[in-house]
């Protein structure tokens, strides 16, 4: 990103590579700079909160899968010895799966699941007005997220995340609150 005061050079910027994050100018002429800025930094935060969902979490010890009784917020592959965390976990499941995970000696997957579980207590939260939201998980590895309170609605769509604000698509109307933005693995 890269940012810097401008008034006049349109050779180096234009309104459209500003949104795509390759340059954003400041300038005092232009109202809508804190808002593009702001959709840039939306956009990598978001990119990042994300990029780990689903991720598997392998190497998980047997007898971690075996004790653990496993509801529908943790996808399990026996075989092959791997986890996905799907929804948020209750703090009694997450704790006891923790503390088997520390007591197995896997404490990079102790770690990661741990994560994991933070990405998805985040995405439970509205990025517009910070009220609940339920994560529905859509195979293979995605998810759509709409918060009642304000209309805004998330998908994430293999490596292609997005972001609406109900059915309104005009920058000068919404601003940041709308982008589509292909996540870096």
């Amino acid at each position: 990103m890269i940012a810097w005061p401008n008034l006049d050079d349109k050779s180096l910027c234009s309104d459209v590579a500003a949104t795509e994050g390759v340059w954003i100018k400041l300038s005092p002429f232009d109202l809508y700079c804190v808002e593009r800025f702001g959709l840039l930094v939306d956009q990598l935060l978001q990119s990042e909160l994300v990029v780990g969902y689903g991720t598997l979490i392998t190497k998980v010890p047997t007898k971690t899968l075996k004790a653990m009784p496993f509801d529908e917020g943790i996808e399990v592959n026996e075989q092959k010895h791997q986890i996905r965390i799907l929804k948020a976990l209750s703090s009694e499941h997450l704790s006891k799966l923790e503390s088997s995970l520390v007591h197995e000696n896997a404490l990079e997957q102790a770690k990661d699941l741990k994560r994991r579980h933070e990405e998805i207590v985040e995405l439970q939260k509205c990025p517009v007005c910070s009220g609940p939201v339920e994560v529905v998980h859509q195979a293979p590895n995605g998810f759509i997220a709409t918060c009642s309170s304000c209309k805004t609605n998330r998908y994430l769509r293999g490596k292609e995340y997005e972001q609406r604000l109900d059915s309104e698509v005009n920058f000068l109307t919404i601003g940041r609150r709308r982008f589509k933005v292909l996540l870096r693995n």
